[in-house]
């Protein structure tokens, strides 16, 4: 889960937080990731019986837009630092796509991030392929994404399997369910099983080495 975004949005209700980021009047509110585990769990128990286009419009604001964002800037001062001074660092840095975009490196100038709204187009008839971009996507990025973005993707995720997938009929079904969770996923599933079965359990925050435990 996201880290603590101070109390209002550790006490708020699954419908007044709903309300208000549809409003998106209140510049400081927590619209990029579920605000507190109680809320993402009231809603993926209630999402089946949401409305889709009401749905769709939670996940756009989980997806990465096209754009850039606060930290971005930080990357940027050390890509500045490592071109005066670092010669051979700049060099494997523009063999990353994200800084190349970052500086402005290619002729075709692109944006930072490449937006994800468009894996909406995958649902509701493609959600395994949906979950599979999302999951490329964080391990393409998780070096260079907000931690509050990273559970962004993570709770959209989430979202679109509790809406368009559902529970497997099958074991067949069910094993390919879990081979295709990805890293960060199958560590929620797993926190998930301990709280389930009684254990003090919390997610630590992202360290954005794809899950590896070395």
């Amino acid at each position: 889960m996201a880290p603590r975004y101070g109390l209002k949005w550790d006490e708020i209700e699954l419908d007044e937080w709903l309300e208000a980021i549809n409003a998106g009047n209140d510049d400081l509110i927590v619209d990029f990731c579920f605000p507190n585990k109680r809320i993402k769990e009231q809603y993926i128990d209630s999402v089946t019986a949401r409305n889709e286009d009401e749905v769709r419009s939670l996940l756009r604001h989980f997806l990465i837009p096209t754009g850039e964002f606060g930290s971005d800037a930080l990357n940027a001062e050390f890509a500045k630092r490592a071109f005066d001074n670092e010669p051979e660092m700049f060099g494997r840095l523009m063999a990353i796509e994200y800084y190349r975009r970052l500086v402005g490196a290619d002729v075709l100038v692109e944006p930072t991030w490449q937006g994800l709204s468009w894996v909406l187009d995958l649902l509701p008839r493609w959600p395994m392929q949906a979950l599979e971009v999302l999951e490329a996507y964080l391990l393409a990025h998780m070096m260079y994404l907000p931690d509050g973005r990273i559970s962004g993707i993570a709770d959209a995720q989430a979202v679109i399997r509790a809406m368009w997938i559902g529970n497997p009929a099958s074991s067949g079904l069910k094993r390919d369910l879990l081979l295709q969770l990805g890293p960060v996923r199958f560590e929620h599933l797993v926190e998930a099983l301990y709280h389930a079965m009684e254990f003090d359990t919390a997610i630590t925050p992202p360290s954005r080495d794809g899950g590896d435990p070395a």
